[in-house]
């Protein structure tokens, strides 16, 4: 998404709330993706944990984590900067 490699580390889909181990890095080769370091030239990821509803900022979008299911985790493309101050967010259509 955005340039950037997602993985998805963990997740727990079963007891409330549900969440999801991310890491992420941009601006590498997509084919770094299919390495065992896929985060390229870039320093390794650091870890972190996100929930439903909660968003990450990759280029000028806002990727918020729309489902957590034992087979699925699902982001979805939600919020852009509305203004080139990036004082304000406003929803994709």
């Amino acid at each position: 998404m955005e340039g950037c490699h997602i993985v998805v580390t963990s997740w727990n889909a079963r007891d409330e709330p549900r969440w999801a181990g991310i890491r992420f890095v941009c601006g590498v080769a997509e084919s770094a993706l299919n390495e065992k370091e896929w985060w390229g030239d870039k320093p390794q990821p650091m870890g972190f944990t996100m929930g439903v509803g909660e968003c990450l900022l990759l280029g000028d979008k806002f990727y918020c984590l729309e489902k957590i299911e034992p087979d699925d985790v699902t982001f979805k493309a939600t919020y852009q900067w509305a203004t080139k101050h990036h004082d304000h967010i406003k929803p994709l259509p």
